[in-house]
């Protein structure tokens, strides 16, 4: 039975109340809507079983209050420890906010600017286009409008340290010129983080502890997947539909974009300090005018949304849109295993938490505008229904891609050299080393601690199947070969709008080299070979 978003009437909505009261792992407090709160563990019940999420975690702020902080389900899908407003999840990109109020805060102190350039702090910051290297500033950085793209792959799985990343920025192609467009990117954030650990004298997770987590009491949020109890296990769904346990991502280098580890709890009061405009408890932790700074659209997202949201931007850290003609800003977090939401509306002192233990799907989105439609007492929409559709038309998408893929493959179509000549370890300055080596009567590739076969697929192209994750999905490598030299380089399409990647096959005493920024030849005007 589908939930209803129509008011109830008196007597039912005793019953809700006293419903809520009994459920042991929520907590709510009076707020403007009581009704709202105490239907809202039923949605998110319903709304679990529809997706199949094991766990979830909810918090709703009201101006300075936290009006519902609640667990529901488990931890582990073949477990029985509950979900409480205080379990830990990996929340992913929902750390650029945080990030981006650091800058803010280092902007108050007179030891950052948003608008002088990278260098001035990080002189080894460069990227192939000089006009980018010379001219990225701060903001550049966290409105993702440097022009490069994702190069998720970079990083996934490396174990670079944030210097190292540093380095192999000059050899990955931008899409864009700086500020000309919205271009996401997770490796900019990262060198956020090293620009507020420089500019700090410190690091930047212990500028963060320091000025963010100490005073806000965020006891439970931090860097490194934790390993106490109370932590909610990852889930996602293996290629045989089945909901798996995956293990837990450490984000490393790229923390400042997506390694938080945190609670409702801890995420809710660092809302209300967002709705504040940066006082907590009567003290000012930023200023007012960089809490507004990072709630400024800084570029557009060029793609026309739904009715209720039809234009988006991005600010610094978060999306910025209107829902409904209400200022909205927002961030979903997604790393493997995991699915986080915050939302808050601004001018309505309302924010929302939604955190939850499995990957892809559209839970936090049908709480979260459920909770928005109710408190500003709109017109009820079926969100359920509506995001259902949209997840249904992305997975059509998805699953008419593969089909036509497959269509293209056929297995009889020969290499042209025996599976043993393609064993070897090829390299590329930017993404690492790609590992293949021959097991038995097939290939196996090891790529940043991922291993998996390579499924010929036809020719010279092969599928390299890895372990599901958000950042590591499964792609195709195809083989050069030369009639003399044999096999001499792997390239696969790890980025798109790009060319493939290509990874040039080294010599069998190679010395492994950590690249340099130096030893790229950077290029003017937007590159992207």
């Amino acid at each position: 039975m589908s939930f209803s978003t129509a008011r109830t009437t008196p007597a039912n909505r005793i019953g809700c109340l006293m419903a809520a009261v009994v459920l042991s792992a929520v907590s709510a407090t009076a707020a403007d809507d009581p009704e709202t709160l105490a239907l809202l563990p039923h949605l998110a019940d319903e709304v679990m079983v529809r997706w199949g999420v094991p766990g979830m975690s909810v918090a709703v702020v009201r101006a300075d209050r936290v009006v519902f902080a609640g667990g529901f389900g488990v931890t582990r899908a073949d477990g029985d420890e509950r979900v409480t407003a205080n379990t830990v999840f990996g929340v992913g990109s929902v750390t650029k906010p945080i990030t981006a109020l650091s800058v803010a805060m280092l902007v108050d102190d007179g030891r950052l600017s948003w608008d002088e350039p990278v260098r001035t702090w990080l002189p080894d910051f460069r990227v192939q286009n000089e006009y980018t290297s010379l001219h990225a500033t701060p903001r550049d950085l966290l409105a993702h409008r440097t022009g490069l793209p994702r190069h998720d792959l970079v990083w996934y799985g490396s174990g670079d340290s944030r210097a190292e990343l540093l380095g192999r920025l000059p050899y990955l192609a931008s899409l864009h010129e700086l500020r000309a467009d919205f271009e996401y990117t997770n490796l900019m954030y990262a060198v956020a983080g090293l620009l507020v650990g420089r500019a700090a004298n410190s690091t930047y997770e212990e500028f963060v502890r320091h000025r963010i987590f100490e005073p806000l009491d965020m006891t439970a949020s931090g860097f490194s997947p934790p390993t106490a109890d109370g932590t909610a296990r990852p889930h996602a769904v293996d290629a045989n539909g089945s909901l798996v346990e995956v293990p837990m991502f450490v984000g490393g280098s790229v923390a400042p974009a997506a390694g938080l580890y945190s609670s409702a709890n801890d995420l809710a009061r660092f809302l209300q300090l967002v709705l504040s405009r940066g006082v907590h408890d009567g003290d000012r932790l930023v200023s007012e005018a960089g809490v507004v700074e990072t709630l400024t659209p800084q570029v557009a997202v060029r793609k026309l949304g739904p009715r209720e949201i039809p234009i988006t931007n991005y600010g610094l850290g978060w999306y910025i849109s209107v829902y409904r003609g209400h200022l909205y800003a927002w961030h979903t977090g997604a790393t493997d295993g995991y699915n986080a939401y915050v939302g808050l509306l601004p001018y309505d002192d309302l924010a929302v938490v939604v955190l939850s233990n499995r990957l892809d799907h559209q839970a936090p989105e049908v709480i979260s505008r459920w909770i928005f439609d109710r408190f500003l007492d709109l017109p009820g929409i079926d969100w359920q229904a509506a995001l259902e559709d949209q997840d249904d038309l992305v997975r059509e998408v998805q699953h008419d891609v593969e089909v036509r893929l497959e269509a293209l493959a056929d297995p009889a179509e020969p290499t042209s050299r025996p599976l043993a000549d393609y064993a070897g370890v090829y390299r590329n300055p930017a993404y690492g080393d790609l590992e293949i080596t021959l097991q038995g009567d097939g290939l196996v590739g090891s790529f940043h601690g991922l291993t998996g076969p390579l499924r010929h697929w036809r020719g010279d192209l092969f599928v390299f199947e890895l372990p599901r994750s958000v950042f590591a999905p499964s792609f195709v490598i195809g083989f050069a070969v030369d009639a003399e030299q044999g096999v001499v380089a792997a390239s696969s399409p790890l980025q798109r709008d790009l060319e493939p990647i290509v990874f040039q096959r080294t010599p069998p005493d190679a010395t492994i080299e950590a690249p340099s920024p130096h030893q790229a030849q950077p290029s003017g005007g937007d590159n992207t070979e």
